[in-house]
């Protein structure tokens, strides 16, 4: 048994090894901007599901700074998309007390490659992060797998049902579905 969970540890610290450190840019000045959690890179346009991503700023000393304001960009055209906080292409952030600051924003369903840019700028010197990012033209989503019942009103032969249906991949509000069912029981 202590065999198997030290190949389990090993196995897990060669995987987080080959995915690497955060991607951190430092200024001059010593301060850095770091990619905590990228976006999904690749987005299928059928379901334009928003993405997020976090960034943290941190001091020469490697301490978070706190109300450190980000300006995070996407392309004006073609293959981009739009921050959710304002519906535009550019928004400033504030980063929080552990100098974490938080986008989410909606893929377009124009197909290509693009850029997010993430840029923090102290004493006159910015340093700047730019996210590979890409529009897919992919598979439509998944059919529908779960149907959860939430409700019937019923009287005589005849029974209506409310029902919930769900995609089988994550919580996509956009493949949430309530259907009306009518059933009967008896002979017709």
């Amino acid at each position: 048994m202590e065999r198997s969970r030290a190949a389990l540890f090993c196995a897990l610290a060669v995987c987080a090894a080959a995915q690497g450190p955060a991607q951190k840019v430092a200024n001059s000045a010593g301060y850095s901007l770091l990619l905590l959690k990228p976006p999904r890179a690749d987005n299928n346009t059928r379901r334009l599901a928003p993405t997020e991503a976090m960034f943290k700023v941190e001091d020469k000393n490697d301490r978070p700074v706190a109300g450190a304001v980000l300006l995070f960009t996407l392309p004006d055209r073609g293959a981009s998309g739009t921050f959710l906080a304002n519906d535009a292409p550019t928004l400033f952030a504030t980063t929080d007390a552990n100098g974490v600051a938080r986008v989410r924003f909606q893929p377009n369903a124009v197909e290509g490659k693009y850029n997010l840019q993430a840029s923090y700028t102290h004493e006159g010197e910015t340093v700047r992060i730019d996210v590979p990012m890409q529009n897919t033209i992919g598979l439509p989503p998944p059919p529908l797998k779960a149907v959860t019942i939430i409700g019937a009103i019923g009287g005589g032969t005849g029974l209506l049902i409310y029902a919930i249906q769900k995609a089988g991949e994550g919580n996509d509000p956009g493949r949430t579905r309530i259907t009306p069912t009518t059933a009967s029981a008896g002979a017709r």
